[in-house]
This record gives C-alpha cells, structure tokens and sequence, in this order.
C-alpha cells in the first residue's frame, strides 16, 4: 500500500494512502484519475494541496513526488518531477515537454489532447478532478 504524508515542518509524516500510485492509464487509478494524452501518455495522478499530499516515489526512481499544476493549470494534482534530472521509476519514461515521468501509451490514438478520467477504469474524458482528502 502507498503512503499519505502530511506536512510537519520540512518533513512529511507518513499515514496509509490509497493505492493506484503513478499506475499506468487509461485503466484502473482506485480513488485518483487518470491523466492521459491519447496515442502518448498516461498516468494516475490526485488532487493535492502541498507536496506531502503525493504519494512517494515508486522503487526504482529518483524524480520526486510534486504536487504540480503542470498537467492542469487551474487544478493541481500530484507528478513526478524529472525536470531537474530524476530518474523515473521502470516503466516510466521523463516526458521533457512536461518534465513529469509518465508511462508510454500502450496503443496510438488520433486525438492528441490531454484528458481526466476521474474514477475506476473510467475512459470518458471527465475534466472534472478529484480534490484532495
């Protein structure tokens, strides 16, 4: 399971979060959404208010967790920061255009937009996010 961590100070203090952490997408993010560009990208992401919000990061990477407003300038939600030269956990790549770690689309689309997928499995386009607990 994946940790919830609260601002204390400059740390974080670490309690139980839901899972589907950075998962690949479309598909399945539990309680997050997905964040997608058809035919490139995806990735479970959440609503968050300060970093400590974010889950960590996976084994296997060194690009911190941020809560961003990157992929969704009115909204911010939770990335993986490569911009400054992290490392993305496997299966992840660092989408430069974004400086966020993303996984490959598993098949090509034609629509070339950035989409929200709110829920589990859902793949309808929702733009509307889920804010943080």
């Amino acid at each position: 399971m994946a940790t919830d961590t609260t601002a204390i100070g400059d740390a974080c203090a670490s309690t139980p979060l839901r899972d589907a952490g950075y998962d690949p997408c479309p598909g399945a993010c539990g309680d997050g959404q997905c964040i997608h560009e058809e035919g490139a990208y995806g990735v479970c992401t959440w609503g968050c208010a300060v970093d400590c919000d974010c889950w960590p990061v996976p084994a296997g990477g060194t690009a911190p967790a941020r809560c961003s407003t990157t992929l969704l300038e009115s909204f911010p939600v939770c990335v993986l920061d490569c911009s400054t030269g992290g490392t993305c956990p496997s299966a992840m790549v660092c989408l430069a255009e974004l400086g966020i770690c993303a996984h490959p689309a598993p098949s090509t689309g034609d629509s070339g937009t950035a989409t929200t997928d709110a829920g589990s499995g859902s793949d309808a386009g929702s733009t509307d996010p889920i804010p943080p607990d």
